[in-house]
């Protein structure tokens, strides 16, 4: 399972690379007010910088979620109320991996919205399109809050 996530981590650093080719060469990579640009960038400085953020971000994700864990000691904090079962470090390794897998292709979308973005003659930036990805993700979020809160509520 960790190998399909870190190879699904490598394509989609792949596919935004491979897709900048796409894109004009001043590409528009900040917008304002309206939708207008704001900001332009060189192709293949927008190539490196999203390609890398798109396979570097999950992993960090995945690092901070798997392997902080277990290197740092927990204090003995004072327990008020009863007891929570910790989530096992294989359901927590998994939960790692899986929105590591989420937080690659949201970066893979905000490209597909970038690369949309300079479709247009003049570049014209759609904020609909952004706001259905960040209501989709605070969803993600919120599930993933849901499952977590669930897991770990059994009492000892």
């Amino acid at each position: 399972m960790r190998t399909l996530a870190f190879l699904f981590i490598a394509c989609a650093g792949a596919i935004v690379y491979f897709s900048s080719a796409w894109l004009p060469d001043p590409v528009a990579g900040n917008f304002g007010a309206g939708g207008r640009p704001t900001g332009f960038t060189h192709r293949d400085t927008y190539r490196a910088y999203m390609s890398t953020l798109t396979s570097a971000v999950p992993l960090l994700v995945y690092g901070g979620i798997v392997w902080l864990p277990r290197t740092i000691r927990r204090p003995p904090w004072p327990r008020f109320g009863e007891a929570r079962r910790p989530l096992p470090l294989v359901d927590s390794e998994r939960l790692g991996l899986f929105i590591s897998c989420v937080v690659g292709l949201f970066w893979i979308l905000m490209h597909a919205v970038v690369v949309r973005a300079n479709s247009f003659s003049p570049p014209h930036f759609e904020a609909g399109l952004l706001w259905l990805l960040l209501l989709a993700w605070l969803a993600f979020i919120g599930l993933v809050l849901v499952v977590y809160v669930r897991r770990t509520s059994r009492v000892l």
